[in-house]
Order: structure tokens, then C-alpha cells, then sequence
């Protein structure tokens, strides 16, 4: 955790926050933090309906989620190129009143001149995963790891969904 705060440039949280997969990864690919935060969000995303038309409503507190995210610069496997390793997370601090699906997505403007790479039509080099540490210990359970992205647009970004489990933030 030293080499993560005193060499890549994570904050003690940030470092304490990662899977043990991902810091290994950030290490061996020589990553520096590029930009990071965190913040504690209010979502409200009312919809303006008919009467008697179904409506979906959304509305959750500062004290409930706390999305964060880093952007890392890491060792290209491609001459002449950057590359840059992107990880996102959110922590619900209250189990959601609903619990079906989770979905996070990494944007950037195609302005910008990122891109994912691709092969075959597919996206290569994501990884998306669905983990808790019911306990506040440290010790993160992964319940489903994916490395296709639910959702995803060329230099625009890429999307992840999770199930999530019953009766589970």
C-alpha cells in the first residue's frame, strides 16, 4: 500500500479502496495518478408524466452513495501511444430501496481523442466487477467479474451493469 501512496500517487483511501487484482496491475504497468476524487452525490432525476402513465422517479441523498474515480497513466503497449487506465467506483453507504441493477458508466468526449481498444468488433482491455465488504474490513467478496462491457460507444466510453443481490447494497 506504501508503493501505491508514495509511488502511483493514490491517496491512503483510494489505495485502501482498490481490489488487490487492480493494484497489482497498476503496479506492474508503472501507473501514475493522472486525477482522482470522490464525492458524496445527491441524485434527482425526476420525470414529468401524464396521469396514469407509468413513471420512473429517482432520488437518492448525499448520505446514501459516494461515487469516486482515478485516472491513471500506465505503460503503453503500443509505440508512440499513451495509455490510461481508468477505474471508477461507487459505494452505496445505505442498502438502496431497490436493489435490481447497478450501472456505471466512463465517459469522455470524442473531442478528447481517447479510444478503447478493439478487436473483432469487441473491447478489449475492461474489466467490470460487482464486489461488497459487508463488513468494513478490507476484505472485498467479488460476486461477478465481467470483461465485456454492457454498454459501450467508440470514443465516447463504456458502461458496466450489475445484478445486484438480494437484500444487498
Amino acid at each position: 500500500m506504501d508503493y501505491l501512496v508514495n509511488e502511483v500517487g493514490n491517496t491512503q483511501e483510494e489505495s485502501e479502496d482498490l481490489p488487490v487484482e487492480v493494484s497489482r496491475r497498476l503496479i506492474e504497468e508503472e501507473a501514475q495518478v493522472i486525477n482522482s476524487g470522490s464525492e458524496f452525490m445527491v441524485i434527482y432525476d425526476p420525470e414529468v408524466t401524464k396521469p396514469a402513465q407509468i413513471s420512473t422517479f429517482a432520488s437518492i441523498a448525499s448520505t446514501t452513495l459516494k461515487l469516486g474515480g482515478t485516472v491513471y497513466k500506465v505503460k503503453s503497449d503500443r509505440s508512440k501511444e499513451e495509455k490510461f487506465y481508468i477505474y471508477g467506483n461507487f459505494h452505496w453507504l445505505k442498502t438502496p430501496s431497490y436493489t435490481l441493477v447497478d450501472k456505471m458508466t466512463i465517459g469522455f468526449p470524442s473531442s478528447s481523442g481517447l479510444y478503447l481498444p478493439t478487436s473483432g468488433g469487441k473491447v478489449k482491455q475492461h474489466q467490470h466487477r460487482y464486489s461488497q465488504d459487508q463488513q468494513g474490513n478490507g476484505r472485498w467478496i467479488d460476486y461477478a467479474i465481467k470483461y465485456s462491457p454492457s454498454n459501450w460507444e467508440p470514443s465516447a466510453g463504456v458502461a458496466g451493469s450489475y445484478d445486484i443481490r438480494a437484500g444487498e447494497p
